[in-house]
């Protein structure tokens, strides 16, 4: 299940992680957590190449107990459809 940590969360892991390391924690790819970097304005403060630590189960679940963005697939496979179709 994906989701977006908040901006706090993703300035802090922009420090010491890498964006594919950022992204294997939220479940999302490489490209989105880009995207959150250039729409909240942080720059990325690590070279790619570098090995950064490794964001454990328990930190991924901490951040998304207060992430921005949950996963709405749920949400869009309970609703029921307002048409009769």
């Amino acid at each position: 299940e994906s989701f977006r940590p908040s901006a706090s969360d993703l300035r802090k892991l922009a420090v010491r992680c890498s964006n594919s390391e950022i992204a294997r924690a939220c479940g999302v790819t490489e490209a989105a957590v880009r995207k959150w970097m250039d729409l909240l304005e942080i720059a990325c403060q690590r070279p790619t190449q570098a090995g950064g630590q490794a964001i454990s189960a328990n930190e991924a679940e901490r951040l998304r107990s207060h992430a921005d963005r949950k996963s709405t697939a749920r949400l869009r496979h309970d609703t029921d459809r307002m048409t009769k179709e």
